[in-house]
């Protein structure tokens, strides 16, 4: 009841129909729960002294939500499709899940080019599979501390870190002269990874509310089942035409690049009541 009291306040605010201490009231909440939940879905709290005018709610207005039958307290239901807009919901949402599938295609960079690496660099096939052992590795050990970076500073600049630091591990794997490099490499790339779960879980959390955020993870979670099979479709392609490994990967590498340039322009449309909730 509390959680329709809230929406049928912001319906009323959003909606022009009255400011927001007469929305609060009239609803039967705080106002400062009300300005709360305004910024938390990315909303703007207008100061009463300069809100556009409002019309009063009239028993007319109010009769025209109430249903001819059943339950009276059921009025608050058609406010629930107009409480705010989704737009930025729906931008955080596509944000991260394009995030997710960049992060998880790093993550196994190198499994499909195993047998490509061992030729190339002249090592046994456990040494090459220690480099993707490193990759995680190094996500394992950055992913308390970015968590602590994320809630105390920003999450769209870790999200943003995130994606900056894996691609230049992803380029330096591709250029990669010896095998050390590539261990170094992929030591880049898995401190970059690191940074996206504990960016995207907190963006998705502020971003959504309790209806339908239980789809926003699931939609991220299919997003990131498809990041692995990136580079197992690149690689293949790769070798097919006679291009190697390093196409495939520096491939990759372009692919996460312009991702990266695009949520470096995307992150300054998320409202800060969602970047530093």
């Amino acid at each position: 009841m509390k959680q329709h009291a809230l929406q049928t306040a912001m319906a009323l605010y959003e909606g022009e129909t009255l400011d927001l201490q007469t929305a609060a009231s009239q609803a039967g909440v705080t106002p400062d729960r009300l300005r709360r939940a305004v910024r938390r879905a990315g909303g703007t709290v207008v100061p009463t002294s300069t809100s556009v005018a409002r019309v009063s709610v009239t028993a007319h207005q109010i009769g025209s939500t109430w249903p001819r039958h059943g339950d009276p307290k059921r009025f608050v239901r058609p406010f629930r499709t107009t409480v705010v807009t989704r737009r930025p919901v729906q931008f955080v949402i596509g944000l991260v899940a394009g995030s997710h599938v960049v992060n998880h295609a790093y993550m196994l960079l190198f499994a499909p080019a195993f047998p490509l690496l061992r030729a190339e660099f002249g090592v046994s096939l456990a040494a090459v599979g220690l480099s993707l052992g490193v990759v995680n590795m190094a996500v394992t050990a950055g992913q308390l501390p970015l968590g602590y970076v994320s809630d105390t500073y920003s999450h769209t600049a870790v999200l943003v870190g995130s994606l900056v630091v894996g691609t230049v591990g992803c380029v330096l794997a591709a250029i990669a002269p010896t095998y050390e490099w590539l261990i170094a490499s992929a030591v880049v790339i898995g401190l970059g990874v690191s940074g996206h779960h504990p960016a995207h879980y907190p963006l998705i959390a502020a971003a959504t509310t309790d209806e339908y955020r239980s789809r926003a993870y699931s939609i991220h979670g299919f997003a990131g089942a498809l990041g692995p099979a990136l580079p197992f479709a690149v690689v293949s392609a790769a070798v097919a035409i006679g291009l190697g490994w390093r196409a495939a990967v520096a491939a990759v590498a372009a692919l996460g690049l312009v991702y990266t340039l695009l949520t470096v322009l995307a992150v300054r449309r998320i409202p800060r009541s969602i970047s530093h909730a």
